[in-house]
């Protein structure tokens, strides 16, 4: 197998980029081909929710943050802390609680200061 140029390993790339999404569906793929001796390679990764989650979470206030965690578990039975696997879709969920929380906290305050 000849070795491909760097111009058309990156139109593989591309291509492999752009298919993505039709061969898995909902979720952020990460797919890329590299050349090694006589073999492409494929390789198909999920995006680290994780990290990005982190990311999320640093940004809320500290007592948002708080009231959500345990918001969240009263309504999932899911200690924040103990889970081991991040997927968008615990993401969607904790992000619907913290908007909620937030929702809450600006009625008190709207309540109490008759605004």
């Amino acid at each position: 197998m000849r070795k491909l140029s760097e111009q058309e390993l990156k139109e593989l790339n591309g291509v492999l980029s752009e298919v993505g999404p039709a061969l898995f569906g909902r979720g952020d793929y990460i797919v890329t081909a590299t050349q090694e001796n006589n073999k492409i390679i494929v390789t198909i990764e999920e995006k680290d929710y994780q990290k990005d989650f982190e990311e999320y979470l640093r940004t809320l206030d500290d007592d948002i943050f708080i009231e959500a965690c345990a918001q969240y578990m009263k309504r999932t039975g899911q200690d924040l802390q103990k889970i081991k696997n991040i997927t968008p879709a615990l993401i969607d969920s904790f992000k619907a609680t913290v908007k909620m929380v937030a929702k809450m906290k600006i009625d008190a305050i709207r309540d109490k200061y008759a605004l």
